[in-house]
């Protein structure tokens, strides 16, 4: 039998052991997690050792975005309140939080303007990854009052600041490394961008099996029975569909945004014509006007070869028989997506 004393010291020992591995199991966690990061995460990470305007620039677009999104939600705040009976304590709760909700956005704002006027900005994060902005003594925590809109309040963060500063040389290629299989680095040369609103030109040509259009290596072959009209519209729409999203990826690549095929889909519509493309496992997406692709999912996958082509810049000839997509017939028009004004993310 053991005696009192060395059972006390294996029960010590067993517990260190168990606290090592803990920690060991807590370091791999956040290695993972870390592997993984976001373009927002990453982005982040590099402006705190980035040129002090570039801190600045950051935090004045993530601030004015914010100062919106709080003026937003005192708004919604008064309409309920509005709602509400005058003398009920419910509507004076509500008035009162649209008071402080207001006052909150307006304290965002003086924070901004002190930004735009020279304030020194150091990025602070914390635990679960919360970003702290610290401007002149004073914490700010960039967290949209929605916890369901933060990715798109992220998003838009990063869409803002990479218009104004170099997103892709603040990143680095080393961050850029595929991580998987299926991942794509950025090309030497990225493809022409292909506007919102620019018209594309299909060319044309007249068969024995029928009407076929074709543009920048993707052709699509129709029956000779199907109505010219209809194919017509169908080829342009598909056409700046995909000249839209194959843009739209170059420029999430530009901005050091990994594009990983193994987890590339769609992901949902925002509202009706705008599509959300989920690019990797790091929560990236793109946010696009493409109801074709929406409507019908097997065109997207269809299109894939040619755009991790295309992203390559190489050269590719896809074939798409329009009958394994429906488009015959009556069914050609019904394909086509009502006019709209297109915009993208």
């Amino acid at each position: 039998m053991f005696s009192y004393r060395v059972r006390v010291a294996v029960l010590e020992k067993i517990a260190v052991l168990e606290k090592i591995a803990v920690l060991m199991v807590s370091v791999l966690v956040a290695s993972q997690v870390h592997a993984v990061s976001s373009r927002y995460d990453r982005t982040v990470e590099a402006l705190q050792s980035a040129p002090r305007e570039w801190r600045q620039d950051f935090a004045s677009i993530a601030l004015l975005l914010l100062t919106e999104s709080y003026y937003v939600e005192a708004g919604l705040a008064e309409g309920g309140s509005e709602a509400l009976h005058e003398k009920s304590q419910a509507g004076t709760d509500q008035s009162q939080w649209r008071i402080a909700v207001e006052r909150y956005a307006g304290q965002l704002h003086r924070l901004q303007i002190s930004v735009d006027s020279g304030a020194d900005v150091s990025l602070l994060v914390f635990d679960e990854a919360e970003l702290v902005l610290e401007i002149n003594h004073q914490q700010v925590m960039l967290s949209h009052p929605r916890m369901e809109k933060q990715p798109a309040f992220e998003q838009s963060v990063l869409e803002q600041f990479c218009q104004v500063r170099d997103c892709y040389e603040l990143t680095g290629l080393s961050s850029l490394m595929p991580s998987s299989p299926g991942a794509v680095p950025v090309p030497d040369r990225l493809p022409a961008a292909t506007s919102a609103t620019e018209t594309v030109k299909p060319a044309w040509s007249f068969t024995v099996e029928g009407l076929v259009c074709a543009h920048d290596g993707i052709r699509v072959a129709f029956q000779p029975s199907d109505n010219p009209g209809a194919v017509r519209k169908l080829c342009v729409q598909l056409f700046t569909e995909a000249g839209r999203l194959l843009s739209g990826l170059a420029q999430q690549q530009s901005h050091g945004v990994l594009v990983d095929w193994s987890e590339f889909a769609l992901s949902g519509g925002a509202n009706g014509t705008e599509q959300v493309y989920k690019l990797n496992g790091a929560g990236d997406v793109l946010r696009l006007n493409s109801p074709l692709m929406g409507r019908q999912p097997a065109v997207l996958t269809a299109l894939q070869p040619w755009l991790r082509a295309r992203l390559r810049g190489r050269n590719y000839s896809l074939e798409l028989p329009a009958g394994e997509f429906g488009w015959k017939g009556a069914t050609i028009s019904a394909s086509i997506p009502a006019a709209h004004s297109p915009a993208a993310h």
